[in-house]
């Protein structure tokens, strides 16, 4: 699919003008308001910020058009998940001690672990510095009552998930029905508070919020399968991304793909694969190598890709529903262009093992 259309130049364009990098000049101008040893913290130098560009396609969907002023008004607007989303992320790396993101230090590992915390405290006050001063602009209404409570929620929401992931008890581990409802706080919450507060930003049709919810939902929830199935795909991108190869589930953090495997098991089998996840008694490399051979030598991704395929099915069945509400032929093409390109993403991140298998599903 060409990716020479108007809508899609105009959100990721390479133009000045384009969203993506109206936005990127607004975000490196913020982070030099931070105070000067954090401003130079190299994960805020990184990143897709997918978050952002959902949001603007959460604008476009409800028909407005996104003239270059439209543009900078929702890039201000836009920081606020940003930042948010960065507050996050200095936490999770934290709890999973992990070295590094993208290749560069975690935060904890450049400054430290007391000031990792206290700055993503920072950031979310910033984050809601930054919405609220966006929605005055436009002045307070019951739009902007609806985002901020909107804001607060996904915040609660991605706490709460959290502290469910930290009290993990080793049943829970296996459980798919847990890790998916952690998912529902965290990736899947701030996926759909991102879609979700462009579309009423842009004061989109009531009655199509359900549909748009759902189709950040099925988003957010094929990311992090996607993100989980990493270390499974290759381990060389997994280093290079984590700083180490990272299963999450030898610090007792969720890993769908871990309950993929149990289920996929024989009854006698279980147990072991239980025993051996809870074994920090053992070399973790020794241990990362056996979990591994499970996935392999249970063809635990064909269970996996039967999943995603279930909710890719689902999520175009919103999809039609979508591009018959929004009557707009070019807008419809290209936020599915959209989607296969951040999907593109996403699978290249798996490694090539599996690439044809979930580009046949995901890919349309």
């Amino acid at each position: 699919m060409s990716l020479n259309v108007s809508y899609y130049n105009s959100v990721l364009g390479e133009s000045s003008t384009s969203f993506i990098n109206i936005f990127r000049n607004t975000w490196n101008q913020h982070i030099k308001t931070f105070p000067k040893k954090y401003s130079v913290g190299e994960q805020f130098v990184i990143g897709e910020r997918f978050r952002p560009i959902i949001l603007c396609w959460g604008y476009l969907l409800t028909g407005n058009e996104l003239g270059t002023e439209k543009k900078k008004e929702l890039s201000e607007l836009a920081l606020y998940i940003e930042l948010l989303h960065k507050a996050t992320l200095l936490i999770d790396d934290l709890i999973d001690n992990d070295f590094s993101r993208h290749g560069k230090r975690a935060f904890h590992i450049q400054y430290s672990r007391d000031e990792a915390i206290l700055f993503s405290i920072f950031l979310i006050g910033d984050s809601l510095q930054k919405l609220l001063n966006s929605l005055i602009q436009v002045h307070f209404d019951e739009k902007s009552n609806s985002i901020i409570k909107l804001f607060s929620q996904t915040i609660k929401d991605m706490a709460y998930g959290a502290l469910q992931e930290v009290n993990l008890k080793s049943d829970h581990l296996t459980s798919i029905k847990m890790i998916k409802d952690i998912i529902e706080k965290q990736t899947i919450s701030i996926i759909n508070n991102g879609l979700l507060t462009g579309y009423k930003f842009g004061q989109g049709n009531q009655n199509l919020l359900e549909v748009i919810e759902r189709i950040g939902h099925d988003c957010g929830y094929i990311f992090q399968l996607l993100n989980d199935l990493e270390p499974f795909g290759s381990t060389t991108i997994n280093i290079n991304h984590k700083g180490r190869n990272n299963v999450d589930v030898l610090s007792s953090r969720k890993n769908l793909i871990i309950a993929f495997i149990y289920h996929s098991l024989k009854t006698k089998d279980k147990r072991a694969f239980q025993d051996l996840i809870l074994n920090n008694m053992q070399d973790k490399l020794i241990i990362v190598t056996k979990i591994l051979a499970y996935f392999s030598d249970n063809n635990v991704i064909d269970s996996i890709l039967a999943n995603l395929k279930d909710v890719r099915l689902n999520m175009n069945r919103n999809m039609l529903i979508l591009d018959k509400e929004i009557k707009n032929a070019s807008l419809f093409v290209d936020f599915k262009t959209f989607l296969t390109y951040t999907f593109q993403k996403a699978i290249e991140r798996v490694g090539p093992s599996y690439r044809t298998r979930l580009s046949d599903i995901l890919i349309t």
